[in-house]
């Protein structure tokens, strides 16, 4: 912070802060994750080490990132179902990847013989 602004940081203002805050947000895009450290940093040594406590600070934290699951294609789908060899192997994991169940779920079903 006090090579961004080129200052000492015992002079600077609430305003320089927040600026300081919002300039590792945007340009220099820090995470999600680093954006709360660098909030407690400069809070603790301004109230800590400086005697100057800040204001509470309004920071627009990055959005979380979503992160898309890789999903299989059919025939790498068929390929892994081949190179089985038992058939109730094929069976669940075919079963697994056409109904969306856990392989622990297929593990519990149990077929019932007969209509009652």
């Amino acid at each position: 912070m006090a090579r961004y602004f080129h200052r000492s940081p015992d002079r600077l203002s609430e305003s320089d802060v927040q600026e300081y805050l919002l300039h590792v947000i945007r340009d220099r895009h820090w995470s999600r994750a680093s954006c709360p450290q660098a909030v407690f940093a400069v809070r603790f040594l301004f109230s800590k080490v400086l005697g100057k406590p800040l204001s509470p600070l309004h920071v627009p934290y990055p959005k979380q990132e979503q992160k898309i699951p890789d999903l299989l294609y059919p025939d790498e789908v068929h390929a892994i179902i081949r190179q089985c060899t038992h058939l109730k192997q094929q069976s669940a994991i075919a079963l697994s990847y056409a109904t969306g169940m856990r392989i622990g779920e297929i593990c519990r079903l149990r077929i019932k013989v007969g209509w009652e």
